[in-house]
């Protein structure tokens, strides 16, 4: 009568264990984390990467390949480093490559209109790669920004201001 009584508790047991992981399971219903695992898998499209690039500053920040590769006129003399080696809060050369940190890093902002203040923007796109200008016209003074794409995210990875 025990070993009965064991083998039926042991019967239902099994089986309740079962049912309670199929009560839940709805494969019709797309739960939050897989249309968030298939929304990043899908390729974003450079306007909409650039137009939250300049609008958000946190999406921004997290945009940037830092080091940041780059140059800034102040750090230059005739378009060469002034320094083989050289570091402060916002930028550091080493070997004679300049890069900008990520701990000095500043909000960068585009032209909303051609023309504002004076200045000129011109984007051009090589394929995965994506150079944006922009410029004052008739003086040295220009922003160069390149944007690439990387696992189907698009980066910015190169940052110049200069004014000669």
């Amino acid at each position: 009568m025990n070993l009965k009584i064991l083998i039926i508790a042991t019967t239902i047991f099994i089986f309740s264990c079962n049912t309670k992981e199929k009560k839940n399971v709805d494969t019709n219903v797309i739960t939050e984390d897989s249309s968030q695992k298939y929304a990043e898998n899908v390729a974003e499209t450079f306007d909409d990467f650039y137009k939250k690039f300049y609008s958000d500053s946190t999406f921004q920040f997290s945009r940037v390949r830092f080091p940041l590769e780059g140059t800034d006129s102040d750090y230059e003399d005739l378009g060469k480093l002034k320094y083989k080696n050289f570091e402060n809060d916002i930028i550091f050369i080493k070997n004679n490559k300049f890069f900008w940190k990520k701990s000095g890093w500043h909000f960068l902002k585009t032209l909303k209109n051609q023309g504002d203040f004076g200045y000129n923007k011109k984007i051009e796109n090589k394929g995965n790669t994506v150079q944006e200008e922009i410029y004052l016209e008739g003086t040295g003074d220009m922003d160069v920004r390149q944007f690439k794409q990387i696992n189907g995210k698009w980066w910015l990875i190169y940052y110049a201001s200069l004014m000669y």
